[in-house]
């Protein structure tokens, strides 16, 4: 984490559509005053709970003022843990500040993590050195001497009461980065420690230098286990996200070829890792990205997990670096998105590299919605051009400015947006995410003042910052088009009102095994996928699930044309293509035609006639030149209720 001296902030926005610019709900900020021995304030991450309250997490010194002024009581002006909650309205609520009578760390107490539980009350996870206050007169005492401590608190979500608290001290340092909770509210932990650590009675003891650590308490503050990453060189674990069935993913970095379960990572120098683990903490799967050069820098911030199971990392690079496809080039200090499946198989991988090269630019902090989109944010000096007519630039008076990106499962940008200063200064950037719903909350640092969206927020000399907004999702969970592989004679019929899809086939088409192709609303999803062979012998059901979760059954019932065999085989179509008209011949099996229809696509009838058709020659001709081009189904009726299989026709 770099010493960034600037303005703490929390956002709130809506977005409208694809690729519009949020629309930020409320802001708020804190910002250092006039107290010149103020040297590092910011803060570090945030989390929501269910409704939509609000909690940031850092560190400060001297005084920080607001709406609300947190004094800090710690006279030697060290640095202070600093825990805020707000509303869902970024109304203040309640504050705790975590400070030692330790005077021999500068960083007497930092807050690097934080998450909620079911019930709403939070857990925050950092280090400390001496005696920490963490609020109600109840203290924890680190034994290692004269460095810092891991720690971990739970406080009630009502008024930041702790409820318990536990700390790794032992022969030397450890350090808490960060947590995650799962589906029984069980809490896991990441972070480093060096030499050995003591976890409730249980030591563990590094390799060489720091190792990374991956422990775990229940809700009632219960240590259960304990385990680590490392090998004789440094390691740490650096942040850890669970996916919908308890799995535990922890990412860091590390030096040399450490082990992990069954797992040996290949040698590397500064390179970084993503390790799987069960919720009994038993291994089952480590990767690793390496740097190609054992000068450069490689870092993996943060790591994230989607509804299905597939894992996002996010950081910024300055070498070329391999994220398991290739040796990605490196170009002026860029940041990253990659997607792994959740056996960290490769899936895909974003740079957003800006034309200046600086090192402030990269990401820093992802989070995933219910849409299963990803949304980053870090900082910028320059533009980043993000393909798709999506660019943002930072103004030149910031020289850093944050911003956030959302980009969608498939790694294709949604929308991105700077918050940029207006009046110079040192700059800022976004440190940590969060959703729940639709509302994202972002939380950084920044000078003073800042514009996000359409609010401007000032404040005494640097500050931090949290905002709140709506990002809406759509709830459209429709089927836009079907159709089957490899059959042209079909006819199709889309009742988007009954949410039906009635489909008839040539005779002698064995429904039991057809492939569909189906598009469906922007943003949605459809199980089964499309693409996959299913049997259509009766009614089949798909799931449409709009962006914002809504389940639409969609019913698809196919069925077999009436049987005329040889006079359908008679029956030619020409031109076909053609510019709209058409002539059909050989009609002498029909007797007198009593109608013909013609649909598009999605099944809209576009042409229909019920009356007598007269033939000349035994043909037909169709004028379908004032319809726009693409592909059109074609049915024809006779007298002897004898139908031609719905013939395919294409207007070019």
């Amino acid at each position: 984490m770099r010493n960034l001296s600037t303005l703490l902030f929390v956002l709130a926005f809506a977005v409208q559509a694809t690729n519009a610019q949020p629309n930020w709900q409320w802001a708020n900020a804190f910002g250092q005053g006039e107290d010149p021995g103020m040297q590092s304030t910011y803060f570090e991450n945030v989390a929501t709970d269910s409704e939509g309250n609000c909690y940031v997490v850092g560190c400060f010194d001297g005084n920080i003022m607001g709406d609300i002024t947190f004094n800090d009581e710690d006279p030697a002006e060290q640095l202070t843990g600093l825990l805020v909650k707000f509303n869902s309205a970024g109304e203040y609520l309640w504050h705790k500040q975590i400070y030692t009578d330790d005077g021999t760390q500068y960083t007497k107490v930092r807050i690097d993590g934080v998450a909620t539980d079911s019930n709403g009350d939070v857990y925050i996870t950092g280090f400390f050195c001496g005696t920490a206050n963490i609020g109600s007169g109840i203290s924890i005492t680190s034994t290692a001497p004269g460095t810092h401590s891991m720690f971990i608190v739970k406080y009630s979500a009502i008024d930041g009461t702790p409820l318990w608290a536990d700390e790794a001290a032992g022969t030397d340092a450890s350090y808490g980065y960060n947590l995650a909770i799962d589906s029984s509210d069980d809490v896991y932990v990441t972070g480093s420690f060096k030499g050995t650590a003591d976890f409730s009675g249980t030591q563990l003891t590094s390799t060489g230098d720091y190792d990374g650590f991956v422990a775990k308490y229940s809700s009632g503050g219960i240590f259960q286990w304990v385990d680590k990453v490392g090998d004789t060189s440094y390691d740490s674990g650096y942040s850890i996200a669970i996916d919908n069935n308890d799995n535990i993913f922890i990412i860091g970095k590390f030096n040399g070829a450490p082990t992990i379960g069954a797992t040996t990572l290949a040698p590397g120098t500064n390179d970084m890792f993503v390790a799987k683990c069960s919720d009994d903490g038993a291994w089952q799967n480590a990767i690793a990205f390496y740097c190609t050069d054992n000068y450069g820098f490689g870092y993996i911030h943060d790591i994230g997990c989607d509804a299905n199971g597939n894992v996002f990392v996010t950081g910024p690079f300055n070498t070329d670096i391999d994220f398991g496809n290739g040796a990605e080039p490196y170009t002026t200090y860029p940041g990253y998105l990659a997607r792994y499946g959740n056996s960290l198989d490769y899936q895909w991988h974003k740079i957003m590299a800006s034309d200046e090269d600086d090192p402030d630019n990269g990401t820093f902090a992802l989070k995933t919605d219910v849409a299963n989109n990803v949304i980053v944010t870090g900082s910028l000096y320059g533009t980043i051009d993000f393909g798709s007519g999506i660019t943002i630039t930072e103004n030149g008076y910031s020289h850093q400015a944050p911003y956030i990106a959302k980009f969608n499962n498939a790694g294709e940008i949604q929308y991105a947006q700077v918050f940029n200063n207006q009046e110079g200064g040192f700059g800022g950037s976004g440190l940590g995410i969060d959703v729940v719903g639709e509302s994202v909350i972002v939380a950084g640092v920044f000078d003073n003042p800042i514009t996000i969206g359409n609010i401007t927020i000032t404040c005494p000399n640097k500050f931090i910052w949290v905002a709140s907004g709506i990002d809406p999702l759509s709830s459209e969970n429709d089927i836009l088009t079907f159709d089957f592989v490899s059959i042209d004679e079909i006819s199709i019929n889309i009742d988007d009102i009954n949410k039906t899809v009635g489909v008839v086939v040539p005779e002698g088409t064995n429904v039991s095994s057809l492939t569909s192709e189906i598009t469906v609303s922007a943003g949605a999803t459809i199980s089964p996928e499309s693409g996959i062979p299913q049997d259509f012998t009766n009614p089949f059901e798909y799931t449409v699930t709009a962006e914002n979760g809504d389940d639409q059954i969609w019913t698809v019932t196919v069925s077999i044309a009436v049987s005329i065999n040889e006079i359908n085989n008679q029956v030619s179509i020409y031109p076909n293509p053609s510019n709209g008209i058409f002539t059909i011949e050989n009609l002498n099996g029909f007797g007198n035609l009593l109608g013909l229809e013609i649909t598009d696509i999605t099944g809209k009838t576009v042409l229909t006639q019920r009356s007598m058709l007269r033939c000349v020659a035994l043909s037909l001709q169709i004028d379908l030149s004032n319809h726009p081009k693409g592909i059109y189904f074609l049915k024809l009726y006779g007298d002897d209720n004898t139908l031609l299989n719905p013939r395919k026709i294409i207007i070019h």
